[in-house]
């Protein structure tokens, strides 16, 4: 639920209120998973990380100990991430559809790896299609935290941090459920959310004071590894959040990042359709939370976008009239998985931020103007305030 290989049957009805064509190419995208073998898969990944960590308790950070139930419907149909075929792109996958049926069926798993190195973009039959793999777990040990596997922290220190996290920075925030982002569960989810957790949580580490500096480095170097290639995740977005909201003191104004990362936090997170509306019924608790996840992470993107912009003073992103922000009325006890206390606050928090918005839309509404300050609004709103105090 949180890939970028979503598929708008996951979704529900289409996402955001759009009804979902059947089609007769259903069966061509299914989202395979291939079996690995303990001895060259998930039990290598498991004794890599292993031997990584020194003396540390057998399993800290083992596959096996962060297994939950997943759901047992797999995607089927059109990306969620491809725009409709009213617009170019969405007009190319059905052509591409339309091209591959002609030319072959589709290939297999194995087929999808011995592909032309010229065959690439949208010459690619497979271009559109979710990714044959998309819940592959971490084997490469290039691909583990460097923050972790060149020993700048421990595994026991790794737990202590993302204790500091949620006990001082999460409650401000609601963004992460702490199911579902445990240590070890964040480890293999995304290496990049798990060294920016550790990394801004370092900050408040007393026993380390020089920690901090040190696991910075190596987030805002995942941080651009994470921009120029690897998967679009919703863990991503969550990183880049985390970065706007916490990053290293600048000394100069020109050095600092902050509204920068939100802005690749939106757009990643409208890359993955965040923004769609989810329909689907849960299967289990795991499905659940996932499902509640997507639309707290896109909450926050546009409470964010609202809040800092007008700290920056920059015009919002995301319209006023999103379809997620605009029905969060009772979202927050939607599911005996909401996060008691906090999801509340998230809602809370939209709707005061979407009454400044359409403040700030009365105001800047002048076409005509450079910064489209309406001055007759302007005047007469700040006349009525002061009738109103007196």
């Amino acid at each position: 639920m949180g890939g970028p290989s979503v598929t708008m049957d996951m979704l529900g009805d289409g996402g955001s209120g759009e009804s979902a064509p059947a089609s007769d190419d259903e069966g061509e995208y299914e989202l395979y998973v291939e079996d690995v073998d303990a001895e060259d898969g998930i039990g290598a990944a498991a004794g890599d990380a292993e031997s990584l960590f020194g003396e540390e308790p057998r399993g800290a950070f083992s596959r096996e100990s962060t297994e939950v139930p997943a759901p047992t419907r797999r995607g089927h149909g059109k990306l969620a991430s491809v725009p409709n075929e009213s617009v170019p792109f969405g007009l190319f996958r059905e052509l591409a559809i339309t091209k591959r049926r002609r030319r072959r069926p589709s290939r297999s798993v194995s087929e999808v790896g011995e592909e032309d190195a010229s065959d690439v973009g949208l010459a690619n039959d497979d271009y559109f299609r979710p990714s044959p793999a998309p819940e592959r777990p971490i084997v490469d040990e290039r691909q583990q935290p460097a923050i972790l596997r060149n020993g700048i922290i421990t595994p026991a220190e790794a737990e202590k941090l993302f204790g500091i996290y949620y006990d001082y920075m999460n409650l401000s925030l609601s963004l992460l459920d702490p199911v579902l982002y445990t240590a070890q569960k964040t480890y293999w989810r995304s290496p990049f959310l798990f060294t920016v957790i550790c990394a801004i949580a370092s900050r408040y580490y007393a026993p380390r004071p020089e920690l901090y500096e040190q696991a910075m480095k190596y987030a805002r170097l995942a941080a651009g590894t994470a921009l120029i290639g690897g998967q679009k995740t919703i863990e991503v977005v969550q990183a880049y959040i985390l970065l706007s909201l916490y990053p290293v003191p600048a000394r100069r104004w020109e050095d600092d990042r902050s509204f920068i990362y939100l802005g690749l936090a939106i757009r990643v997170a409208t890359d993955l359709k965040l923004h769609y509306a989810i329909n689907t019924k849960p299967e289990n608790e795991h499905h659940a939370r996932e499902i509640l996840n997507r639309t707290r992470v896109w909450l926050n993107c546009f409470n964010l976008d609202r809040s800092t912009g007008s700290q920056y003073g920059q015009r919002p992103i995301i319209d006023n009239n999103d379809y997620v922000a605009n029905h969060t009325e009772f979202w927050w006890n939607s599911s005996p998985y909401n996060m008691d206390g906090f999801d509340v606050h998230t809602c809370c928090y939209n709707a005061e931020l979407k009454v400044m918005g359409e403040f700030r839309m009365r105001i800047y509404s002048n076409p005509n103007h450079p910064t489209g300050l309406n001055k007759v609004r302007f005047a007469w709103i700040e006349h009525f305030g002061r009738r109103t105090s007196d």
